[in-house]
C-alpha cells in the first residue's frame, strides 16, 4: 500500500491509503443487505471496493481512502470550506455525517435538492447526496436514508 499525493490547497499532504489492487472479500452480501434495506435509494452499479471510501469519492476523486477524521477537518479547513444551514443547501455541496466524538464518520456529495412535483421548494429542503457505503458500492439517496448516524450532520461549501 502507498500513499496518493494528495494535498489540501494550503499545501498539507492528506494522510491516505492508496491501493488499486485492493480486494473486497466478503462484502457482496453487505452490498445486497444495503439493496434490500434501503430501497429508496438509487444504488449504482459499481462494484464494492476497498480502492477508496467515501471520504475517497467526495475529496480525492475515487482515488483512495481517507480514513483519519482529523485529515476530513484538515481538508475542510485548508480548503476554505465553510458551513452552510438548510435551507441554503445546494447541489455541489459536501455533507459530513459525525458520530458521537465529533468525528467525520461519513461524507457525501450534495446532488440534488428534491422539490415537489410543482417544482415549488419543500417545507423541509430535502438533500440527495452521492456517497459511497464502506467498501460497498455507491449510492444516490436522501440524506437521512443511509446507515450512518442522523444525530450530527453538517453541511459544507467552498468559499472559493
Amino acid at each position: 500500500m502507498t500513499e496518493l499525493a494528495l494535498h489540501t490547497r494550503q499545501s498539507n499532504q492528506v494522510g491516505n491509503i492508496c491501493d488499486p489492487n485492493a480486494r473486497t472479500h466478503g462484502i457482496t452480501a453487505v452490498s445486497d443487505d444495503y439493496k434490500r434495506r434501503y430501497p429508496t435509494a438509487f444504488h449504482r452499479s459499481t462494484e464494492p471496493t476497498d480502492t477508496y471510501n467515501c471520504h475517497g469519492l467526495t475529496f480525492g476523486a475515487r482515488r483512495t481512502r481517507i480514513y483519519r477524521p482529523a485529515e476530513v477537518r484538515k481538508i475542510l479547513a485548508d480548503d476554505g470550506y465553510h458551513e452552510v444551514f438548510p435551507p441554503h443547501v445546494e447541489p455541489g455541496d459536501i455533507i459530513v455525517y459525525f458520530d458521537e466524538q465529533g468525528d467525520a464518520d461519513h461524507s457525501g456529495i450534495v446532488v440534488e435538492i428534491a422539490k415537489r412535483a410543482d417544482d415549488s421548494a419543500l417545507l423541509v429542503p430535502t438533500p440527495k447526496v452521492l456517497s459511497k457505503w464502506g467498501s460497498c458500492h455507491e449510492v444516490v439517496h436522501f440524506f437521512n436514508d443511509c446507515p450512518y448516524s442522523l444525530r450530527t450532520i453538517r453541511y459544507f461549501r467552498m468559499k472559493q
